[in-house]
């Protein structure tokens, strides 16, 4: 009592396939995700110039603008104490990759929001456009 062959083939199939399109997803998604937890421990150890280079473009503010903004923010007590990756999820459409991380960011001054980190992929490269 077997099944038919074609059967078997379509049912391989779809293993097959199942198992392709979630080996992809994870490809996809852990290069952003890296980035993303690049990016936001640059910023949580006040390495401000290396947040800086990791963005996506210059045409995002300056670099002094930058280093000011996150300078500021960690003396008033307001700079990133802790985050954690909620969600990621990853798009291609046109030949063009980009992402966008579910983020909740804790602060110093016991401050937790929700934060959205969209990123783009330039050449194999993810960056945080933010």
């Amino acid at each position: 009592v077997g099944l038919p062959l074609p059967v078997a083939v379509f049912a391989l199939l779809i293993v097959a396939g199942t198992i392709s399109l979630f080996a992809g997803v994870a490809t996809s998604v852990k290069p952003a995700e890296r980035a993303t937890n690049s990016y936001m421990q640059a910023l949580k150890d006040h390495r401000f110039d290396a947040a800086f280079a990791m963005r996506c473009s210059a045409d995002l503010g300056g670099h002094d603008t930058f280093v000011q903004h996150w300078n500021s923010q960690n003396s008033i007590g307001h700079g990133i104490a802790a985050f954690k990756i909620l969600a990621l999820n990853v798009q291609n459409f046109n030949g063009r990759s980009s992402a966008k991380a579910q983020l909740e960011v804790s602060y110093a001054d016991g401050y937790t929001e929700n934060q959205q980190l969209p990123l783009t992929k330039t050449g194999s490269t993810w960056k945080p456009c933010p």
